[in-house]
């Protein structure tokens, strides 16, 4: 796979890595495990600030879809964050000689959400499928309050009861990322 975009090649998009506030390794990387009463002031210092598990940091990206090492189409994907959440876009379209067939086909997807402990929480995703001049779309809704799901397609729409934990194709990855980076694996949108 191709990436282009605006991530660096030293530093891979979407997650920034950080020392989780109360740990020896957060004390050590502040306090260049010198003085002992630094240190202590530097971790209780630490522990009073909030982190986002796993910061994540917008990014752009282009990827290249192959199979059996033929191209196919192409990918883009790009993560807005915002004091109020954040905003996950992807555009897949087809490439290759698969854009003589299909010309015109083309998946769209969002979704945006809220951090809740600083792990991602989607409140709406929108799916849209384009081919041969017609749209499909399909949207959900989250309502957290209510513990309601709003599911609304082309021609209906239903309602569910919203387990906790629940995620669209988009959140779990951001959701994904968190979680790597509190069992202290490295991970990163590919």
């Amino acid at each position: 796979m191709v990436r282009r975009g605006k991530a660096g090649a030293a530093r891979r998009p979407g997650l920034v890595r950080r020392p989780a506030a109360g740990t020896a390794a957060a004390a050590r990387r502040a306090g260049g495990g010198r003085d002992p009463v630094t240190r202590l002031a530097l971790i209780l210092l630490l522990g009073l600030f909030p982190t986002l598990a796993g910061a994540l940091e917008p990014f752009d990206a282009s990827y290249r879809l192959l199979y059996n090492g033929e191209l196919k189409g192409e990918a883009r994907f790009s993560l807005r964050i915002t004091d109020q959440g954040y905003r996950f876009k992807a555009v897949t379209r087809p490439a290759g000689a698969a854009l003589s067939q299909q010309a015109d086909h083309e998946v769209l997807e969002s979704s945006h959400g809220h951090f809740d402990g600083g792990r991602p929480e989607p409140d709406a995703y929108y799916y849209a499928v384009k081919s041969n001049g017609e749209t499909r779309m399909v949207e959900i809704f989250f309502d957290w309050k209510k513990m309601e799901l709003l599911l609304r397609g082309d021609e209906s729409q239903e309602r569910y009861r919203l387990e906790e934990g629940t995620q669209d194709r988009l959140s779990y990855l951001l959701r994904a990322m968190a979680l790597a980076d509190d069992l202290r694996a490295e991970a990163a949108f590919p």
